[in-house]
Order: C-alpha cells, then structure tokens, then sequence
C-alpha cells in the first residue's frame, strides 16, 4: 500500500515538473512568443547623429525586428524608444511612447532582432498596456486613413476642373504669345529684306513688293492659323506711297525726312485661334480662355534713294 501511494505522488510530481518546465520554456523562448504587427509603429535609437525612425516589422512582450537598424554585436545593450502612429499627429491624453531596454538577439541584411530586458515587473506591464494602445491607434488609424481617402477623392474631384482649366490657359497664352513673336520677326524680315535690295553687288535695287510678300508669308508659316496672314508692302518716296497686298490696315507712316530716304514699311494681320477652344459666354464677357482675336505687326525701315 505504501509503495502504490509513493509511485502515485512520483507521478503527480513528475507530471507537474513537466508542466513547469514546458511553462518556463515557452515563457523564455522569445521564438515561441505571439508576434503581431502594429502599423505606424516606429523605434527610436540615438547614434549621435539625427535620429531617424526604423520600422518595426513585428513585436511582442519580449522581443521585436527592427527594419533597416544598424548591425550591433549578439548582446549589445540599447536604449530604444518605441513610439506609434504620427509624430506630429493630434494632441493625446497619454504619451505616445514608450522608452525600454533591449539586448540585440539576432541580425540580417534586413534588420535586427532584439530581446526586452525588464529588470522590474513594472517594465512588462507597461509594455503591455503600450502595446495594446498602439494596436488600438492603429486601428483607428486605418479608418480615418479610409476616410481621409474617400476625402482626398472628393477633393481632387473638386480641384481637377480648376487644374484643367489653368493647363488650359498655359497653352492659350503660349501660344498667343509665340503668335506676337513670329508675326514681328516676319514683318521685320521683309522689311530688311526689302531695304537690302539685289542679290548680289551692282544691283542696289529694291526687291519687288511681291518677293516681300512671299518672304514674309513663308517666314509667318508656321502658324496654326497660317491661313489668315495678310501682308501689306508699302514704300514713301517724297510723299508717293505704294503699297502692294491685301487687308485692311493703317496708313503707311511718313518719313520725317523724307528728301534724303525713302521709307518702307510692312503691315502683318494675323486672326489668332485658341489651341483648345473652351466654353465661353460672349454675351456676358465671360471667356474660359483666350478668345480670336486679331493680331497686328508693322515694321518700318528706311533705305537710301
């Protein structure tokens, strides 16, 4: 009877040392401690240098991986600071982080994993009331990141039309301005042209009004709206204008000194056209973009009788 009772206790007590042991082995191998990941939960660690924040891919009670961390010897100690979600995000009841002590476990090529060392019990549960904070500012996080995109959509639906409409008006006025440009150097090339008389030596003799004429238009032909060119040539000896081309434009002006020069001049008309047309209210003054409009260019030149 004796012996059954003692081989009954050496099993109970077996059992128990057992249990124990399983217990304190999954109490201290951080490999069997639950892991999770925490969005925008980040760590702090001060190198002497500007402190950047590392991410924390996961975490427990015990341990954490630290992404993109410097590579630190099996058991270095370091002072981290764990914080989560935005750093200059709304103010809050409780601070946001939390400052701990870790030994370094293990490192890669992707970061280092590290072990808590909590030297007081204290240590453990404010880890875990930290924890269990950050998990629930990450999951209010994710639903105002949802309506902060539904936000952000309804914001650029509202901007879009703006954006378009000011691209819009970029190309109209480029374009407007580079019409101005080419008009004036046409009219100004005919204008040189016709002042610096023949081709070749022995024959200073103007170019013909016509010749002017084609000089400017293939000068202006790069144009949208070629078509509309108009060219007037005019020349003012002593008071006898004549001018050559169509349109209508102003008189031809006179030379000053009109005994010793004879003053050419030459007229460009251009109808500029929106390269985007755009919805307008004419009768309310009210245009989206640049309107047609007509464009006017003279060069005046003097040349010798």
């Amino acid at each position: 009877m004796l012996s059954g009772s003692g081989n009954g206790s050496d099993g109970r007590i077996h059992d128990w040392a057992r249990k124990a042991a399983v217990r304190l082995r999954q109490l201290f191998d951080r490999r069997r401690a639950p892991r999770r990941r925490i969005p925008m939960l980040v760590v702090h660690h001060w190198t002497g240098g500007p402190p950047e924040p590392k991410e924390v891919v996961n975490i427990s009670e015990r341990g954490a991986y630290i992404k993109g961390m410097d590579r630190w010897s099996r058991g270095t100690i370091l002072d981290l600071t764990l914080q989560y979600g935005e750093p200059d995000g709304e103010s809050r009841a409780e601070p946001n982080y939390l400052h701990v002590k870790a030994s370094v476990a293990r490192w890669d090529r992707g970061g280092v994993g590290v072990k808590f060392i909590h030297t007081r019990w204290r240590d453990r549960l404010a880890l875990r009331a930290f924890l269990k904070a950050a998990e629930m500012s990450g999951a209010e996080t994710g639903g105002r990141g949802a309506e902060r995109q539904g936000q952000a959509l309804i914001e650029f639906a509202l901007i879009l039309p703006l954006l378009l409409l000011l691209i819009l008006n970029v190309v109209n006025f480029a374009a407007y301005i580079y019409a101005g440009i080419t008009i004036a150097n046409a009219a100004r090339a005919g204008a040189q042209y016709m002042i610096l008389g023949g081709a070749w030596v022995g024959e200073p003799v103007p170019a013909p009004h016509g010749q002017v004429i084609n000089v400017v238009m293939q000068d202006a032909s790069v144009l949208p709206n070629a078509g509309s060119l108009q060219v007037r040539v005019c020349t003012n000896n002593a008071g006898s204008v004549t001018c050559t081309g169509s349109g209508s434009f102003p008189s031809p002006p006179a030379d000053p000194e009109a005994g010793l020069y004879v003053l050419a001049s030459v007229d460009v008309n251009y109808t500029y056209q929106p390269l985007i047309p755009a919805f307008d209210f004419p009768g309310l003054g009210i245009h989206l973009t640049l309107p047609a409009s007509n464009m006017h260019r003279r060069a005046v030149m003097r040349m010798v009788q």
